[in-house]
């Protein structure tokens, strides 16, 4: 009788860690979501902003960063988005992102600190002040007279 008890308060024991392990785990993963959730809103408002823009937006332009995310701009045309994830999610084999994908995928992302890198495509533009080059006019060849003119006009000469 002494086993069976002890054998049952240890099941017991088990389940309850087995319970909260689980229920610490799915807020980790909740959370996770969320803040993945955020850095891709955000990303897509950068990448639109510097669409319309031709420049990368400071975070004050967008109305600051979401909750978690850290933006830091890396080069005139390049960014990154940072966080801290309480648990991993690793890709599974095959999904690849596409290489012309505009938008930072932020689905997959190891435990602890990460960081997602993009770019965007920052259009040149025409330098002010600087004339468009015209093409040069070849003069009009000047109006010469025909060998006959003037001949069986009847005028006295």
């Amino acid at each position: 009788m002494k086993r069976y008890y002890i054998f049952m308060v240890l099941l017991v024991v088990v389940t309850v860690v087995a319970v909260v392990a689980q229920s610490v785990l799915g807020r980790g993963v909740g959370a996770d979501q969320k803040l993945a959730q955020r850095m891709s809103d955000f990303d897509t408002k950068v990448t639109d902003y510097a669409n319309t823009n031709n420049v990368l937006p400071s975070a004050s332009q967008l109305g600051g960063t979401p909750a978690g995310v850290i933006y830091q701009i890396t080069g005139a045309s390049t960014y990154k988005l940072c966080g801290t994830f309480a648990t991993a999610n690793n890709a599974p084999a095959g999904t690849d992102q596409p290489a012309n994908y505009e938008y930072m995928d932020t689905t997959y992302h190891g435990k602890g600190y990460v960081c997602f890198e993009d770019d965007v495509t920052i259009a040149q533009p025409t330098p002010v002040g600087t004339p468009e080059p015209t093409p040069a006019k070849t003069p009009a060849p000047a109006a010469t007279a025909h060998p006959s003119a003037g001949v069986g006009t009847g005028a006295a000469h």
